[in-house]
C-alpha cells in the first residue's frame, strides 16, 4: 500500500490497494533481497518526490513481517512493511490475468535492463545480530 503520509486507504470490492515487491530468498548468500521496480509510480515531482527502482538486502525479520525496512531514495524515505500471510492480492483481476502479468514482467525486465538508476540501499542495512 502506498499512502504517502495520508494514512491507510480502504479498497473497494474487486480491487486491491497495495504495492507488491519481489522477495528474492537468500539472494545475497544468506540474506534476502527485495526488488521494487514499480515504485516510480509513486513519484510526485511537484512535491520533489522522485523515486527510482529499489533493489535492497533485507533481514529475515522483514520477510517474516516482524520489522519494517526503510529505504532512503533521492531525499525521500520509502518504508516497506511485509505481510507474508496476506494473499488477498490473488483475488485482484489484474493478478489473475496471466497475459497481463507476463506483459508486466516483460516491461519491468526491459526497464531494468535499460536503466542504470536502480538504487541499491543494501549498504545502509547493517548485519543482523
Amino acid at each position: 500500500m502506498i499512502s504517502m503520509g495520508v494514512g491507510e486507504v480502504q479498497s473497494n470490492e474487486g480491487q486491491w490497494f497495495g504495492h507488491l515487491v519481489v522477495v528474492l530468498p537468500n539472494f545475497f548468500e544468506e540474506r534476502h533481497a527485495i526488488c521494487d521496480a514499480s515504485i516510480t509510480q509513486a513519484s510526485k515531482p511537484e512535491w520533489n518526490i522522485n523515486l527510482v527502482p529499489v533493489f535492497a538486502r533485507v533481514p529475515d525479520s522483514f520477510v517474516e513481517g516482524k520489522t519494517e525496512y526503510k529505504a532512503p531514495v533521492n531525499n525521500s524515505l520509502i518504508v516497506y512493511r511485509a505481510f507474508p500471510q496476506d494473499h488477498s492480492f490473488d483475488t485482484a483481476p489484474v493478478w489473475r490475468n496471466q497475459a497481463y502479468r507476463d506483459l508486466a514482467v516483460k516491461n519491468i525486465r526491459e526497464r531494468l535492463a535499460s536503466e542504470h538508476s536502480i538504487v541499491d540501499t543494501s549498504s545502509l542495512l547493517s548485519k543482523e545480530p
